[in-house]
């Protein structure tokens, strides 16, 4: 279910992941916050990594004390 609801793109990322909490939390509360905190680390990772991989594809400046000019 969490690979079909994450082929669309915002709502599924929504339903993938309360899937995920939902199944964690009938584990644990620990596990569903823990699991919750991870999705959320791991979005947000990705923002900064896209923005890196096409930042240095349009040569942006935003990224230049990362790498050499």
């Amino acid at each position: 279910m969490t690979f079909v609801a994450g082929l669309l793109p915002v709502i599924g990322n929504l339903i993938s992941n309360t899937v995920i909490v939902i199944v964690s939390l009938s584990h644990s509360a620990n596990t569903a916050v823990a699991s919750l905190a991870y999705l959320v680390a791991i979005h947000k990772l990705e923002y900064f990594l896209n923005a890196r991989i096409i930042g240095s594809q349009i040569r942006s400046r935003a990224w230049s004390c990362w790498s050499p000019c």
